[in-house]
């Protein structure tokens, strides 16, 4: 369980640490909002207004993102799953009909181990898989889940930059890797058919030293009706998500401060494992010189009985 809970929390360092470069969004350390996801007043000369997620654990902003003045938002901050315990944005965004939007589903997470000395048992919030899965193949297994219908494959030109970013984190001990899938789907909302876009990111890491891999899953939705979708429209909307750089700082302190904790903790149990050796030690010694002492006498008392027979 300890070593399950080093490998979480060095997860949620990394992903705190590295969650700006890998999503390519802006960091921001404007004022933090309080409460529910809130907006600030819309831009008249752009129609925008910016929305805002506030963590309830902190009640600090931690992510924002600027949309249509007209549009629609609801979003949450998520704690962790057991596999992963770095919290992450939900979101849903819309026009005011809902034909139009864009929603960011829970982030899914598993993990395993190939050191027999070492066995892990994911949580029952954790996915089964027991090796690192491509984009490719958890877009076939969110499309199911989803109930779309496949159109096509989309390009995923920043999927080059990304896996570069992830390979500099890279140390010895340690190894990250991406994956990311786009793909045109399309399914009906009553008689109006809908078409959208499915994204997908996979990101692994390995503990090469204790032989643990850890994985998360994000899945990513826009929509429009069939004929009307542009790209653009949501390409300018996703541009702006930012991670609040004061509520990210916070995290990471967090993080880190659970694991100097645990180390303490760990050491404590060490010395106590230790001094507990030395008292069975000890005891063990006393034992045996008190049984070689009363052998002593023994033989003593034998050879004195023995002299008195002679004599």
């Amino acid at each position: 369980m300890k070593s399950k809970l080093v490998t979480g929390l060095v997860a949620v360092v990394i992903a705190i640490a590295t969650i700006g470069a890998a999503c390519g969004a802006k960091t921001s350390s404007a004022g933090a909002s309080v409460g529910a996801p809130s907006a600030v007043p819309s831009d008249s000369s752009t129609g925008t207004k910016v929305v805002t997620i506030t963590d309830p654990i902190l009640n600090m902003k931690a992510y924002s993102i600027t949309i249509p003045a007209n549009w629609v938002f609801e979003g949450a901050v998520i704690r962790g799953t057991s596999c992963n315990d770095g919290p992450f944005p939900v979101f849903r965004m819309s026009a005011p009909d809902g034909l139009v939007g864009i929603k960011q589903l829970p982030r899914l997470d598993w993990t395993w181990s190939d050191n027999p000395k070492l066995p892990l048992e994911a949580g029952s919030d954790c996915l089964p898989y027991k090796k690192e899965m491509t984009a490719s193949e958890m877009m076939k297994v969110m499309i199911g889940i989803l109930q779309v219908e496949f159109v096509r494959d989309e390009p995923t030109p920043d999927l080059a930059e990304m896996q570069k970013k992830a390979a500099a984190q890279n140390m010895p001990q340690l190894t990250m890797t991406v994956d990311k899938a786009r793909a045109t789907v399309r399914y009906r909302i009553n008689k109006i058919v809908m078409e959208g876009r499915l994204n997908i990111f996979v990101g692994c890491t390995t503990y090469k030293n204790i032989g643990r891999h850890s994985c998360n899953l994000g899945v990513s939705r826009t929509w429009a009706p069939q004929g009307k979708y542009s790209d653009e429209t949501f390409k300018s909307i996703s541009r702006t998500f930012a991670i609040d750089q004061d509520w990210n700082t916070k995290r990471l302190q967090i993080a880190i401060q659970k694991l100097n904790d645990l180390s303490e903790q760990s050491m404590r149990t060490i010395r106590k494992m230790g001094e507990e050796a030395t008292r069975s030690s000890t005891a063990q010694f006393n034992a045996f010189q008190q049984s070689q002492d009363m052998r002593q006498r023994q033989h003593e008392q034998f050879l004195d009985t023995m002299q008195r027979g002679t004599d």
